[in-house]
């Protein structure tokens, strides 16, 4: 697999559609300020995922996440009717969505999986 390109128009149009209703992440930068401003971090952003993956290394504040309990059902008072749900930072969601969208257009290029469902799933993915 060739390595991953990080474009600005990549970067922009994930910005451009991030959901507007999610919460903050670990880096206190909500979604909709970032899908504000898009246009201008757009580049910079772009630079800077594309730098992490060609060092193979992230800044520490990528790494951070708040870590929440969110029930799923039965009783309230048990520890294991609650999943862990990891808020991470902004950046890092865009940097693994292009690295998905990567590498599913490489397995479908190369037609790994060819007759499954679930990967033909594209949209589910990304």
């Amino acid at each position: 697999m060739d390595p991953v390109i990080i474009e600005k128009g990549t970067v922009l149009r994930l910005l451009q559609h991030l959901k507007r209703d999610k919460s903050s992440c670990s880096d206190d930068i909500h979604p909709r300020i970032m899908k504000a401003i898009s246009d201008e971090i757009a580049e910079p952003l772009a630079i800077l995922i594309d730098m992490s993956l060609r060092q193979s290394r992230r800044p520490r504040d990528w790494k951070d996440a708040i870590i929440s309990p969110v029930y799923k059902a039965g009783s309230r008072d048990l520890v294991s009717n609650y999943k862990p749900v990891s808020l991470t930072s902004a950046v890092v969601k865009l940097m693994e969505k292009i690295i998905r969208i990567s590498v599913i257009n490489y397995v479908e290029g190369q037609s790994f999986l060819q007759g499954t469902t679930w990967f033909s799933e594209k949209a589910y993915l990304a």
